[in-house]
C-alpha cells in the first residue's frame, strides 16, 4: 500500500528539490510542495488496498496527510486501533522497512525530516463518516 502512495509523490520530490536549490525559506518550500501535491493528486482517487481509496494528499499544518476513504463493509481497517500510538509505531516501522528498498520512500522521509513535516493517514468511513488518524511527527521519522 505505501509503495503505491509514496510513488505518487515523485512529483513532490522533484519540485521540492528545485525549491531547495533556489530558496531555502520554508514558505517557498511549502509553495513547491503545494505544486507537487497538485501534480500528484491528478492520479487520485486511487485504490491503495481492498476497500480503501486514497482521495487526495494534502499538506495540513506541516503534515503530509494521506486522505483515505474506507469502505467499512470491505476494508479490514480497525478505526479504534488506527487512533493509537501503537498504530503510529507500526507506521514508523513500515516506513523504515520500505525506505531500505524503495528510493521514493527514502527520499520522501528524508525531505520530511529536513523540512520538519510529519506524515499522517486520515481515514474516513464511507458509510459511517467515522474518522481515525495515524500519524508520525517529523522527529519520529526513521
Amino acid at each position: 500500500m505505501l509503495n503505491k502512495i509514496t510513488g505518487l509523490l515523485t512529483a513532490v520530490l522533484f519540485v521540492l528539490g528545485l525549491t531547495f536549490t533556489s530558496c531555502t525559506e520554508k514558505n517557498a518550500t511549502k509553495f513547491g510542495i503545494e505544486i507537487g501535491l497538485q501534480l500528484a493528486n491528478r492520479d487520485c482517487p486511487m485504490e491503495i488496498d481492498e476497500g480503501e481509496i486514497l482521495t487526495k494528499v494534502t499538506l495540513d499544518n506541516d503534515v503530509f496527510t494521506y486522505n483515505v476513504e474506507v469502505d467499512e463493509e470491505i476494508s479490514e481497517l480497525d478505526f479504534d486501533y488506527a487512533n493509537t500510538k501503537e498504530a503510529s509505531d507500526d507506521l514508523k516501522a513500515t516506513f523504515q522497512l520500505l525506505s531500505m528498498s524503495d528510493k521514493d520512500t527514502k527520499e520522501l522521509l528524508q525531505l520530511c525530516k529536513e523540512s520538519k513535516f510529519g506524515i499522517a493517514f486520515k481515514y474516513t468511513g464511507k458509510h459511517s463518516g467515522r474518522k481515525a488518524v495515524t500519524a508520525i511527527n517529523y522527529t519520529d521519522i526513521p
